[in-house]
């Protein structure tokens, strides 16, 4: 039988090399053959026997399989070590976490931005919600280039002040952890905010309140709806009064502050729709149908503000006729039942009252003009009256007038009085106001004596009535007319 020059272990069979160290092994003789025929044969019997051999032990000075084997594994787990601590240590590079962060803020990839921070158990997270909230805190210019900081410098002294939000209230807490032993995991820590929320109503109302998942019933007392990341939140409100059901969508702001807790105030007089009446006592009908009730004792909360929904009044008169305010439709919080009659009659009063105004202001603008014109026009008409000279008064009068035509023709007679004068004594004006917003009324008391020499001396004391006409923004008399009887006393012959 042949045998390993080098080892000394002897070949079974015609291999080429040895088995045990890998020396090429000398060519086999044909009477060898044999041999290693029968061994196998014999080997093959005592394995259809189930009888083992120990294994023969090495020859001292080489390496065994197993040995081979278990060195190839501690390298093998050595390098697998080496390239795990590279690999968790690229992980944990905090400057990567801060890369990922922006990666993820650009790409709008909420929820992998949202994960991006730790956040206490039982937190309720909307990645949408807190993304958009950080978005209102300005993450490109505010909070991230501060994040950068504070890491930086936790990394450097151990320890940082927190991230705060525009209101200045703590945001981020930059946490160090142990990491498998040997490494350090930096971690961006978010404190929940609390949210409770409660109705203010003026009346008993259905509501319901629904933010995610969360679906819960609402009253005055406060109830806790639970703990949220930072956010802007859409929730949905369900109210339902004695005629409509309506869902409304709006927004919540959940904002970390000093308490990080929300208390939601939900005042349902912010969704009423008031209705008013021209007739207090008229009863509503909403889409054709009555409430039995008058305008203000409605509770409309939920009705829908689109036109869908049409309401109108009825007031029964004493002799049994409905009279029918117009249909309106909801489109608004404020709407107003009119009836024809009570209009008409409102209509007339606001334009009396306009008017009243309109002429108030035009009596305050020209009342001293007129003043004015009146002992101008006295003061002339005197001279004009001695010197039987219309020119003097003339253009108080507009042209063309009657009262100018018969004050002319007055004036010029006097040419027929013969020896005569005029003693104006006195010009009052007792009272002066506006008939409409280009007319002025002035009343005066106006006493003068007359001498004419076949006749004597007269004592006059008249009371007129002078109408001014605005033209052209200019005041004019129209017209000169007696109040009363002229009182006419002879003085002397």
């Amino acid at each position: 039988m042949r045998q390993c020059q080098k080892c000394g272990k002897q070949a079974i069979s015609n291999e080429k090399f040895c088995l045990e160290c890998g020396t090429k092994l000398s060519a086999i003789h044909s009477e060898e053959i044999g041999v290693v025929k029968n061994i196998q044969k014999e080997d093959e019997e005592h394995q259809n026997q189930h009888t083992y051999f120990p294994k023969k032990s090495p020859n001292k000075g080489t390496m065994s399989t197993t040995k081979k084997v278990i060195i190839g594994s501690f390298f093998a787990i050595l390098a697998l070590l080496v390239g795990g601590h590279f690999i968790i240590k690229s992980q944990l590079d905090p400057q990567k976490q801060i890369a990922n962060l922006n990666k993820y803020f650009l790409d709008e990839d909420y929820e992998n931005f949202a994960q991006s921070f730790r956040f206490p158990d039982e937190t309720i997270i909307d990645s949408k919600a807190f993304f958009n909230y950080m978005e209102s805190q300005d993450w490109t210019k505010n909070i991230n280039p501060e994040l950068e900081e504070k890491l930086n410098e936790m990394m450097k002294k151990g320890y940082s002040a927190p991230i705060t939000n525009a209101d200045g209230s703590k945001l981020i807490t930059i946490r160090e952890n142990n990491f498998l032993i040997f490494y350090k995991k930096y971690s961006f820590d978010i404190q929940p905010i609390e949210l409770s929320v409660k109705t203010v109503s003026p009346v008993k109302l259905d509501t319901k309140f629904k933010l995610g998942e969360l679906d819960t019933e609402l009253s005055d007392e406060i109830k806790k709806i639970g703990k949220f990341a930072p956010g802007i939140y859409s929730y949905n409100l369900t109210l339902q009064d004695e005629y409509f059901q309506n869902e409304i969508k709006d927004e919540l702001t959940l904002s970390n502050t000093e308490e990080n807790k929300k208390g939601l105030s939900i005042d349902l007089a912010n969704y009423q729709i008031h209705l008013t009446s021209d007739i207090e006592d008229a009863i509503v009908f909403i889409n054709g149908k009555s409430t039995g009730k008058k305008a203000q004792d409605v509770n409309l909360f939920a009705a829908k503000l689109d036109d869908s929904v049409k309401v109108y009044a009825v007031k029964k008169g004493q002799d049994g006729q409905e009279e029918k305010s117009e249909i309106i439709t909801l489109n608004n919080k404020q709407n107003h039942l009119q009836f024809t009659s009570v209009q008409a009659k409102q209509k007339a009063e606001e334009e009396k009252e306009a008017n009243q105004l309109a002429m108030k202001t035009f009596l305050s603008e020209y009342e001293d003009t007129a003043r004015s014109l009146f002992y101008d026009f006295r003061n002339n008409y005197k001279y004009a009256l001695e010197n039987a000279d219309f020119s003097y008064v003339q253009d108080y009068f507009l042209e063309g007038t009657q009262i100018r035509k018969d004050y002319s023709k007055f004036v010029t007679d006097h040419t027929n009085f013969g020896f005569y004068f005029y003693d104006f004594k006195s010009n009052m004006i007792d009272k002066i106001y506006a008939t409409d917003t280009t007319t002025i009324i002035l009343d005066s008391t106006e006493i003068f004596d007359f001498y004419q020499a076949e006749d004597g001396t007269w004592s006059y004391q008249r009371e007129k009535r002078y109408t001014m006409k605005l033209s052209n923004n200019r005041l004019f008399i129209t017209d000169i007319q007696d109040r009363s009887k002229v009182i006419k006393n002879k003085i002397s012959d």
